[in-house]
């Protein structure tokens, strides 16, 4: 994940910290590791043979990234809906500096 934020951050001319919390942690700020858009479990794997048997070529990641944040900025969208919001994440930090 902090791979991935680090990717988003440099496509996107900033920088990220990124700040570690325990599924214990996450569970007491009332949020689980599936409430954040970019989380997946690992190992995580996906099989794109069937689309290369189609055709499909891959783009590389920091050109997809890229195309994706220039996307994102000429957009309306803010990714709310995706979000678990600041409220949430502070309740987080502070029972994380709790335990």
């Amino acid at each position: 994940l902090e791979e991935t934020l680090e990717t988003i951050a440099d496509a996107a001319g900033t920088e990220v910290t990124a700040v570690p919390a325990s599924e214990d942690a996450l569970a007491a700020g009332d949020l689980a590791p599936d409430d954040f858009v970019l989380y997946r479990e690992y190992p995580h794997l996906l099989d794109t043979c069937a689309l290369a048997d189609l055709g499909w070529e891959s783009t590389p990641v920091d050109e997809a990234m890229a195309r994706t944040v220039a996307e994102h900025r000429e957009s309306d969208r803010d990714g709310s809906e995706w979000d678990p919001g600041r409220d949430a994440e502070e309740r987080v930090l502070g029972v994380k500096d709790t335990l």
